[in-house]
């Protein structure tokens, strides 16, 4: 079987139709409002990473057997170490900031919640903030020396024999269960929380 490949306007179609089944997933999900969000961060709630680590255990097993049957296709591409610690401290740091994610900001807003257009007008002024720094991060950042075989180790996680996939989804069961008993998942429904916001 060929892999997966779209082009040309079934590409778009395709992207519109899994981008809105992701935003109901968020809205649905409740991991698109703010609150949850928040009280994931105060220890409230671990609604948040209970739904995250399920989606990629179920994602994972998904992928797995897609590309045994040659659905698609893995294609990465290569990564700088210091950028990408970098790139996730500043993305950590912006959600503990505006209490949301691209993502969920995006959703959230499409659903008339105002406060998440702080968090999307942000977005758009990083694009071109991002495209100045990275010139500067050219010199400095992208020159620094990764770890001993960083780029050894993850080639190995995604072309060897080893089971990734399982293993992912295994670590995400184990981290569900661990918010499910450690934190719980919120007995407020979406109506509820979306007047508290």
């Amino acid at each position: 079987m060929e892999p997966l490949s779209l082009s040309g306007t079934p590409r778009l179609i395709a992207g519109l139709l899994l981008g809105t089944a992701f935003g109901f997933f968020l809205i649905q999900s409740e991991v698109a409002w703010r609150k949850t969000m928040l009280d994931q961060l105060s220890m409230k709630n671990g609604k948040f990473f209970k739904v995250l680590f399920s989606s990629l255990a179920i994602g994972a097993v998904l992928f797995y057997f897609a590309k045994n049957y040659g659905i698609v296709q893995i294609q990465t591409r290569p990564a700088f170490f210091w950028g990408s610690v970098t790139g996730g401290m500043l993305f950590a740091g912006g959600i503990a900031l505006c209490g949301q994610f691209p993502d969920g900001a995006v959703a959230s807003l499409a659903t008339g919640k105002i406060y998440s257009l702080w968090t999307f007008i942000g977005m758009l002024l990083a694009l071109p903030s991002v495209h100045f720094v990275s010139k500067k991060l050219s010199e400095t950042i992208y020159k620094w020396p990764a770890p001993s075989f960083y780029a050894d180790r993850m080639e190995k996680l995604f072309s060897s024999a080893h089971n990734l996939y399982f293993w992912v989804a295994a670590f995400s069961v184990l981290m569900f269960f661990f918010f499910e008993f450690i934190q719980g998942g919120g007995e407020e429904d979406s109506e509820e929380k979306a007047e508290k916001d």
